[in-house]
């Protein structure tokens, strides 16, 4: 396990996080992270999907095919990231544990493993999700309408390419 730099949130609290890569047995607290996320933060989507559900596709796709990295805190699991390519296809903090500093972890670490590209679709209503991704270099390459994602809700594709 190593751990990232302590970093300030716009509250000023330092939070030291402790980045290792999942393990199968991470699928349940990897679910709860992204269905509390998803139920606080982002309520203009739709479920459709169950609770047993979601804790599967963990198991079976983003486990099974992407580099599932978590950050933690002393005592959980405080959020996680899934890349596969060039692709950040998952990025989800507890809600309780956001603006701490563990999404920028998160994304730093992705970006030091990555071949200097790394690509994510944003729902166009998630602003907290947009102002985040641009302070970490993300640009808009394009935007997606509502057809083009399984939720039905317009999204945007963002690049984050490194300098040099």
């Amino acid at each position: 396990m190593t751990t990232g730099s302590p970093q300030a949130n716009a509250a000023g609290r330092m939070a030291s996080i402790a980045i290792r890569q999942a393990r199968p047995t991470d699928a349940g607290a990897i679910a709860r992270i992204y269905i509390a996320a998803r139920e606080a933060t982002m309520t203009y989507l739709p479920n459709l999907y169950s609770r047993s559900e979601i804790r599967q596709w963990i198991v079976d796709d983003v486990l099974a095919q992407c580099d599932v990295t978590l950050g933690c805190t002393r005592t959980m699991v405080a959020g996680f990231s899934a890349v596969r390519r060039d692709w950040l296809e998952q990025l989800y903090v507890h809600p309780d544990l956001q603006n701490d500093g563990v999404g920028s972890v998160l994304v730093d670490t992705a970006k030091k493993a990555s071949n200097g590209i790394l690509r994510i679709h944003v729902f166009q209503q998630n602003l907290r999700a947009r102002t985040f991704y641009a302070r970490h270099g993300f640009t808009v390459e394009r935007l997606r309408d509502s057809s083009e994602n399984g939720e039905g809700v317009p999204d945007m594709v963002c690049v984050w390419r490194a300098k040099g």
